[in-house]
């Protein structure tokens, strides 16, 4: 089956073929974009229909927004800042997209993401507490902060538990795992100390 995404971005568009692979992919006027994908569905849909996913999908998916993410920072100077799972495509059941180029942030030499104009914070939304306190504008924020949205879209996409609206810890379900220690590491409050390691 053949789908086609329409991105306004050319940014996020080359991000995506990258994450896609360039071999998969034709890349058209306007901005458009078409691959072939048995399955392509977005990621609340996904989650709907399993409640939580396996650890090995989770891996697949902090695989892939990160990896896709970097490929941003590196070649693009912006980087995710908060995410929906709306925001991700799932390409036949294994491979995650972000789709979403008003998530963006652009940076600055310092490696700082800057913010100068408002965007929308929502219920269910997955983003830093710094990203939270943000009350003025410009305003800039430590590039670690994807970590932590990362971070707590694993937790939830593991557990159905929603980090910010919840008093249960529900890393309880991956301890002693490495993804366990992964998500540790991206939920750190201080930025600074996030960092992204599986082993």
């Amino acid at each position: 089956m053949s789908k086609e995404k329409y991105c306004d971005s050319p940014i996020l568009i080359r991000s995506i073929v990258f994450a896609l692979g360039q071999e998969n992919c034709v890349i058209h006027k306007n901005n458009k974009i078409s691959f072939s994908a048995k399955k392509i569905e977005p990621l609340d849909e996904f989650l709907a229909a399993r409640k939580t996913l396996s650890y090995a999908t989770c891996l697949s998916l902090l695989y892939n927004l990160e990896e896709q993410n970097d490929f941003l920072i590196k070649n693009e100077q912006c980087g995710i800042f908060c995410i929906e799972l709306c925001d991700i495509l799932v390409i036949d059941d294994s491979k995650f997209i972000f789709i979403n180029p008003k998530k963006l942030a652009s940076l600055d030499s310092e490696g700082n993401m800057n913010f100068f104009s408002p965007f929308e914070r929502k219920k269910n939304i997955f983003c830093s507490p710094e990203i939270l306190a943000i009350n003025k504008l410009p305003s800039s924020v430590d590039i670690n902060t994807f970590y932590y949205s990362l971070g707590a879209l694993l937790v939830f996409c593991a557990s159905n538990i929603n980090i910010s609206e919840s008093n249960v810890n529900p890393l309880i379900l991956l301890k002693g795992t490495k993804l366990y220690w992964t998500i540790l590491r991206l939920l750190h409050l201080e930025p600074k100390k996030r960092y992204f390691l599986y082993v």
